[in-house]
């Protein structure tokens, strides 16, 4: 016997589950109305229709529904309006698009403190994602730096000769000098002028120290042979001069040791 498929049936379960979500979020509803009734308004109190919105979709997940409709969301503060008419007041404080719900019974006192209380918060926030900004910028400006050091050319010969040695064998990148200038002045132009003599002390220090560092000692800049070697011919100490080194200011002990060999 030929049988025919029941085009109908999609249909009509379609038709009950639009028919039970329409139930259970009348119920939800209610559930949301009795939580406004007995403890915002009884409690009155500032807060942000999210948390509302928040306390309809438990609601609705607890009777089963995984799936909640945009309509949902979108209709809430229509349906909060026509329920409540005029004892909730809807505002954006933070002028962000965020609403606020503002029970009619609530105390001037209780307003005030509630919303420095969202201010003070709103601030935090801002603070905190300016400051997430800045350390994402430094990353990047760390990154750029690190990569100029390590593609440099710099061959130093061993035992390395007077002429390398010398305060104008100092090679400084551009990229190191102009970010160490910018922390150590403040200033982001170069002065006509030149540096002065403080700076540019500094900067010869601090950029032969990270050169040291983040080449892994592969790069050897005149700081880093000359004051140990120094240290060696005044003391003689050898637990001082591994302390330098430990702190990236000069080579190993027996690196010493090996270039007077070699001399």
């Amino acid at each position: 016997m030929k049988t025919t498929r029941p085009t109908v049936i999609k249909g009509v379960k379609e038709e009950e589950a639009a028919d039970s979500y329409a139930r259970i979020e009348s119920k939800a509803y209610e559930m949301l109305f009795d939580y406004i009734r007995f403890d915002l308004l009884e409690n009155p109190r500032l807060v942000k229709l999210t948390e509302l919105t928040d306390v309809l979709l438990s609601a609705m997940r607890s009777f089963g529904v995984s799936q909640i409709k945009d309509s949902t969301k979108k209709h809430l503060k229509r349906r909060l309006e026509q329920e409540f008419c005029s004892v909730l007041h809807f505002e954006d404080l933070l002028q962000n698009n965020k609403q606020f719900v503002i029970p009619d019974n609530i105390s001037r006192l209780q307003l005030a403190r509630d919303t420095a209380q969202v201010l003070q918060h709103h601030l935090l926030q801002q603070g905190s994602s300016t400051s997430r900004n800045r350390i994402e910028e430094i990353k990047k400006v760390g990154l750029c730096i690190r990569d100029a050091i390590i593609s440099q050319d710099a061959k130093m010969s061993w035992p390395p000769q007077p002429s390398e040695l010398a305060e104008n064998a100092v090679n400084i990148l551009e990229e190191l000098e102009v970010f160490l200038h910018t922390v150590l002045t403040g200033s982001v132009n170069r002065p006509e002028e030149g540096y002065s003599a403080r700076v540019q002390r500094l900067i010869k220090s601090f950029s032969q120290d990270i050169v040291f560092g983040v080449s892994g000692g592969r790069q050897k800049p005149p700081k880093q042979i000359l004051l140990p070697y120094a240290v060696k011919s005044l003391t003689n100490n050898v637990e001082l001069i591994q302390i330098l080194n430990r702190f990236g200011h000069g080579v190993a002990y027996s690196q010493i040791e090996e270039m007077n060999t070699a001399l």
